[in-house]
């Protein structure tokens, strides 16, 4: 035997070592392949990922499957129309219902109009250096209903909302500031808006038939909320920390509003300082 042959066998441990290293990279890559999904659900609407899950569903049912063709199209059906939803919210309108509003201010401030831009921009800076935390600020247009939102009934507002606290996120203060004839017309409303699965069970009501299965739960729902007193959902320390972000933009807006009073020579002291709801801010 040649005596260099076996200077030429390949090493066991480097060949064992090699694989463990390929073992661990492969580990490593799965690894991060779940995290950027994990993070990439994180950030995604609950309303799309559920809109996708319908669609692909309801299209690979109706491609395979012999029996129960007309369920696989209609759960294709629901994909669709909560794909739609999802894209009218994030590149159209913002939808509040008349039932949502629990708190509201308000006030018309005569010689004021032409100053709304002013008013949004002056009251957002105001907040900013508040340095209040755990909440994102931004205009968007809002419309009481989807159909009178495509007809072009839309108006600008400067939207809070928290960003940590679920049970936060459901309430979003809307600031308005519009012309109204020779006044300046400047409001908020703290609004209640259900989240995904209080949407979704909301719009399979509207599908005939169906509707039948999701009554009673979206009925029981009800009835518990109903059950409870001033705010929905919210435990002490949630109801603190949403009297404290939508008391701190309130004085904000109100230092505004007083500013612009003083220059239009008229007196701030008339000003109705106190909300009319559940939070009855001051």
């Amino acid at each position: 035997m040649d005596p260099g042959q076996s200077e030429r066998k390949p090493d066991a441990k480097k060949v064992l070592g090699g694989g463990k290293d390929w073992l661990r990279l492969t580990y490593k890559l799965l690894l991060d392949i779940l995290i950027l999904i994990r993070d990439w659900l994180k950030r995604t609407s609950k309303l799309l990922l559920a809109s996708l899950v319908f669609l692909i569903v309801g299209f690979l049912g109706i491609l395979i499957a012999r029996n129960g063709f007309f369920w696989f199209l209609f759960l294709l059906a629901v994909g669709i129309i909560l794909l739609l939803i999802w894209f009218f919210r994030r590149f159209g309108l913002r939808i509040i219902g008349k039932e949502d509003v629990v708190d509201q201010w308000g006030i018309l401030i005569g010689g004021g109009q032409g100053r709304a831009e002013s008013i949004f921009d002056d009251t957002q800076n105001l907040i900013i250096a508040t340095k209040a935390p755990d909440i994102k600020m931004e205009r968007q247009d809002v419309a009481p209903g989807v159909v009178r939102g495509f007809l072009g009934g839309k108006r600008p507002f400067l939207i809070i909302s928290n960003t940590t606290n679920y049970h936060l996120k459901l309430y979003r203060m809307y600031i308005s500031a519009r012309d109204y004839g020779n006044y300046l017309q400047i409001s908020w409303y703290v609004v209640y808006q259900p989240g995904f699965w209080g949407k979704l069970a909301a719009l399979l009501l509207l599908i005939p038939f169906f509707n039948l299965f999701v009554l009673p739960f979206y009925l029981f729902g009800r009835l518990i909320r109903a059950r409870s007193s001033g705010l929905l959902d919210l435990d002490l320390f949630d109801e603190q920390d949403l009297r404290a972000y939508v008391t701190n933009a309130h004085h904000c807006l109100l230092e505004v509003v007083e500013k612009l009073m003083v220059e239009l020579h008229q007196d701030p002291s008339k000003i109705e300082r106190k909300s009319r709801g559940f939070l009855g801010i001051s």
